[in-house]
């Protein structure tokens, strides 16, 4: 007879029941269905021992997929390569290796986590395999990504791939730059400061120093992901120069370029920035109203308008609004450099593996018309195909490795350096 495994949730302060897992046997199935990873990984962890098969409603979790970090197997089938698959829940994970096995990969270590196996395997053979990790604790997922990276495999180098997302940064999967809620964006960056929530500041304090606001999506958020990110790159090679400035950083995890323009008449006035870096476009792809002057938020209302019908397609809303932009700063003589950001997978032909990060046909078609439309003659900087083709830039579908972020503050540096040097000068 069927019977529920948990009762109660909803949150942390409700109680929640879990059956003793001694009152399963080998015929009885464990289904569990929660909206919250921690439960998820509780009731794991309790049911461990249970006789019976277990089963998740998320095996893959949905970052794993969206980022598509686990899709990234396409090498393996090209290169002729093999799976060393990591994993402490070989009770649970059985379906995965199924799945894999389904698509032809050869599985080499599918028993249970074992990373001396892997030091073996490397001391006798070159690695001729990529690595596959599904570990659900963060703080664990942490230690063996740190591990593997003294091993020369890290996601950036497309030899680790995982069936939970392995792009966060240590400090966000322990806590310490969660998202908080921005009466105006919906979200921003919490970091540290409690004057400046929802920016980061990069900066000498005993030095004189002109200012520079960097705004845009989760490319350009710090403390987000890994890699060190292309603005603190930026920031250095500045100071190397001797051209000492300070950053402020009011990017965030999905902002558009609407989210940047409202940020900066919010808080543009009290920073007074000499220079503005917006680097944007790919988070305005996939905006289903019927006008894409809107912010993707939640509405509670059952009917509500979202302005008047629009033909607008997405790469001409995008330039409408960086327009505004720069006219704005221009009356207010600030110095505005906006970038269409790198968008890869995007271009004709691209492989289906490459597709597979567009999880909507219309987040396909938008960056076909950014593609088909950008030039070098407009207010912006192209930097759309500067990853095209190229291996070791992405750490997942958009997010940079550490070389990516290399070459791209290179290229924001080539751009805005005249005008900094002339800033400078007049001081």
């Amino acid at each position: 007879m069927l019977q529920p495994l948990l009762r109660g949730g909803g949150g942390v302060e409700k109680s929640i029941k879990v059956y003793d897992d001694k009152e399963f046997n080998e015929n009885d199935v464990i289904i569990i269905s929660t909206l919250n990873f921690d439960f998820t990984n509780e009731i794991l962890e309790h049911c461990k021992n249970a006789a019976c098969n277990i089963y998740l409603d998320n095996d893959i979790y949905y970052n794993g997929l969206f980022q598509y970090s686990i899709y990234n197997l396409d090498k393996v089938s090209e290169e002729e390569k093999k799976i060393f698959y990591l994993t402490r829940y070989a009770y649970l994970d059985n379906r995965i290796i199924n799945f894999l096995e389904l698509f032809g990969f050869e599985i080499i270590n599918k028993n249970h986590y074992n990373i001396e196996n892997l030091y073996k395997l490397l001391e006798t053979n070159e690695p001729n395999f990529i690595i596959v990790i599904s570990e659900r604790d963060n703080i664990k997922r942490v230690k063996i990504l740190d591990e593997l990276n003294t091993m020369g495999f890290s996601p950036g180098k497309n030899n680790v791939v995982g069936c939970q997302y392995l792009g966060w940064s240590r400090k966000y999967l322990l806590g310490k730059n969660n998202f908080v809620k921005d009466a105006l964006c919906g979200h921003a960056q919490k970091y540290e400061s409690l004057k400046f929530c929802g920016w980061k500041i990069l900066k000498n304090d005993n030095i004189d120093r002109l200012k520079v606001m960097i705004l845009g999506g989760s490319t350009s958020t710090e403390e987000l992901f890994y890699p060190e990110t292309w603005m603190r790159k930026l920031y250095k090679k500045l100071n190397k120069l001797n051209l000492n400035c300070a950053f402020y950083i009011g990017a965030s995890g999905s902002y558009s370029i609407l989210h940047e323009f409202l940020r900066f008449l919010r808080d543009g006035h009290i920073i007074k920035p000499n220079v503005i870096i917006s680097m944007s476009g790919l988070n305005v792809t996939g905006n289903r109203f019927n006008n894409r002057f809107n912010l993707d938020k939640q509405i509670s209302d059952n009917e509500y308008i979202t302005g008047l019908p629009s033909a607008e397609n997405c790469y001409e809303y995008w330039l409408r609004i960086e327009k505004m932009f720069k006219l704005h700063t221009d009356s207010l003589n600030i110095k505005f450099f906006p970038f269409l950001q790198p968008m890869n997978g995007w271009f004709p032909n691209a492989s289906v593996v490459n597709r597979l990060v567009s999880e909507f046909e219309e987040d396909y078609e938008d960056c076909k018309d950014f593609c088909s439309n950008a030039n070098e003659n407009d207010i912006y900087t192209n930097l759309i195909d500067l990853f095209k083709n190229q291996p070791e830039m992405l750490i997942d579908n958009c997010h940079y490795t550490d070389k990516a972020a290399d070459i791209l503050s290179d290229k924001v540096l080539e751009t805005i350096l005249p005008t900094i040097t002339e800033i400078y000068a007049r001081k």
